[in-house]
């Protein structure tokens, strides 16, 4: 799983290396996103899978990507791998990263896309 987190963190870097393919990014989401067994028994997230997933919800860029990767989808790489990243940590824990969630659905930046599944995270099922 490190090897998923550290070419999720390399997203996030911009320097003169370029980024990952999109289908690379994508799989190293499914990777950190499935809860770990703890030592109680119960199922959490890695704490560098939480870490990794609440800067990309920090993170007001775009992503680092290679320049050749071809991205199949209706929004922008950054707003899927921020919706993704909303959704796994309201199934983690939705008390300890509301008020980050709640950032990202009042944010002015964030589309009304993004927005619209931050609010949805946020409401009791």
């Amino acid at each position: 799983m490190a090897s998923a987190h550290d070419l999720l963190w390399r997203t996030l870097q911009p320097d003169d290396a370029p980024g990952p393919h999109w289908d690379r990014v994508v799989a190293a989401l499914h990777e950190i996103s499935r809860p770990q067994a703890t030592a109680g028994g119960q199922a959490a997230l890695h704490p560098e899978s939480e870490r990794v997933l609440r800067a990309f919800l920090e993170h007001e860029g775009g992503l680092v990507l290679s320049p050749d990767t071809s991205v199949p989808h209706s929004m922008p790489p950054h707003e899927m791998v921020r919706a993704h990243a909303v959704q796994v940590l309201a199934r983690a824990d939705l008390a300890k990263h509301r008020a980050l969630i709640q950032h990202v659905a009042d944010h002015p930046q964030s589309s009304d896309r993004l927005a619209s599944i931050a609010r949805a995270a946020l409401r009791p099922e």
